[in-house]
């Protein structure tokens, strides 16, 4: 018979409290993304009041208001003007006449039976005219044939493909490269190698020869592979950015973008009614103080983003001055844990504040992290990318991709770049060069 046995156990579970989540999400948002974050809790937290914020309130009146623009100093000093609703941005604009184009394309080449295969690729191409796959109620040999007729026969080539490697072979098919020809076979089976220049590997694998692959990278060095960003004109055009910093008789100014973003106001009732639980059930006054509580949540971390933000313009100017001023190369970058125990801020709050975020400055726009050192994947990537770019018959040594990443303001040894370079699986120089 099976003995029954009671036993006690202790264990210790980290939970996040709903306010950390919250200001996580606030103290990282970016100017469009918080204020779709506070045009969601105006529709859907019913404890804030619809109240026309233009009219001055009656002191007598049941509204109690938390205004955003009584924590802040006039910030009519922005760079692009902003409507009263949520922006579209001329990127939206060419994304929808892009998908609009490709769908007047599919509806003369394609059969009735397989334009609402079509119309769902398409709808589901993402900002750089990759299709992101969901597929959950079409067959997945229809997905993938359709997929390649919009790639191969719609303009601009190359779309609906689901990756960078799919991209090219579309292309390549268009040129006349079939799945039988070298270029194919070496994206197609071997492209990890090739982007990597694994060279040798990809000799040995395929059994072809240097002669071979020196084609192949001019061939796909001219397949001018499409990027959905290249159709937009200018990156000005529709960055809003978070950080304002404006020179102007011998002052520097910093300020925060927060023009029309909503006014959040706490209906009176709601303030009465926590004053007096008594006066409702229990289950009423629960619900309602929690979501007075995240109103009053929302505001705290949303003044402390603002706060954060304006400290890091005030470094930038300390720090930056001539670079913002007249754009002049950045000499050194700021560590962002330096930064964390001069601001006494933790390093993850710190960030959250830096990363996805833009400053504006009389010299232009910049990304807010292009001013701040590099964690190791993003020096990684920036090594890749030289390497990508380099000359194959007399490909970089360590140390002059060192002084290379030096003239972008990365200081970093040739050992450093060696190390980095093998935990990419790139191989040295002296294997990367064809002959």
């Amino acid at each position: 018979m099976t003995e029954l046995k009671q036993h006690t156990k202790i264990s210790q579970e980290l939970k996040l409290s709903p306010f950390i989540v919250l200001r996580g999400d606030i103290l990282q948002a970016n100017y469009l993304e918080l204020l779709e974050l506070l045009e969601i809790e105006m529709e859907n937290n019913p404890v804030l009041s619809e109240e026309n914020t233009e009219e001055e309130p009656d002191k007598t009146s049941d509204i109690e208001e938390f205004s955003s623009e009584d924590y802040f100093p006039d910030d009519s000093a922005y760079l692009f003007p902003i409507e009263d609703k949520k922006p579209e941005t001329p990127f939206e604009d060419k994304l929808k006449e892009l998908k609009y184009n490709l769908l007047i394309q599919v509806e003369k080449i394609l059969p009735a039976s397989d334009f609402k295969i079509a119309q769902y690729i398409i709808q589901n191409l993402n900002k750089e005219g990759y299709f992101e796959n969901t597929n959950e109620k079409f067959n997945v040999e229809d997905v993938k044939r359709i997929k390649y007729i919009i790639g191969t026969k719609c303009t601009p080539l190359g779309m609906a493909a689901e990756n960078i490697k799919e991209r090219i072979l579309f292309l390549l098919i268009v040129k006349g490269y079939n799945k039988t020809s070298v270029p194919f076979k070496i994206i197609e089976h071997c492209f990890d190698n090739f982007i990597h220049k694994n060279f040798k590997r990809i000799s040995e694998t395929l059994k072809v020869t240097g002669e071979d692959i020196e084609k192949t990278i001019k061939i796909i060095a001219n397949l001018n592979i499409p990027i959905f960003h290249t159709y937009t004109k200018d990156i000005e055009g529709w960055v809003i950015p978070d950080l304002i910093i404006t020179y102007t008789n011998n002052n520097w100014e910093v300020s925060v973008m927060e023009k029309n973003l909503p006014v959040i106001k706490i209906a009176g009732y709601v303030k009465k009614i926590i004053n007096s639980p008594q006066k409702i059930d229990k289950e009423t006054y629960k619900y309602l103080k929690e979501k007075y509580e995240r109103v009053v949540n929302i505001l705290k971390a949303k003044e402390e983003r603002r706060q954060l933000l304006i400290k890091l313009g005030e470094i930038l100017v300390e720090e930056f001055p001539e670079v913002l001023l007249y754009k002049k190369n950045i000499k050194h970058r700021l560590a962002l844990t330096k930064l964390s125990n001069k601001l006494s801020v933790d390093l993850s709050i710190l960030s959250r504040i830096v990363n996805g975020k833009y400053v504006s400055a009389p010299s232009g726009i910049y990304i807010l992290k292009h001013f701040f050192a590099l964690s190791g994947n993003e020096i990684k990537n920036q090594i890749k990318e030289i390497i990508y770019m380099e000359d194959p018959y007399s490909p970089l040594t360590d140390e002059e991709i060192a002084k290379m990443m030096s003239n972008f303001g990365i200081k970093i040894g040739r050992r450093m770049v060696s190390n980095y370079r093998k935990e990419l699986s790139i191989p040295p120089a002296s294997k990367r060069r064809i002959f």
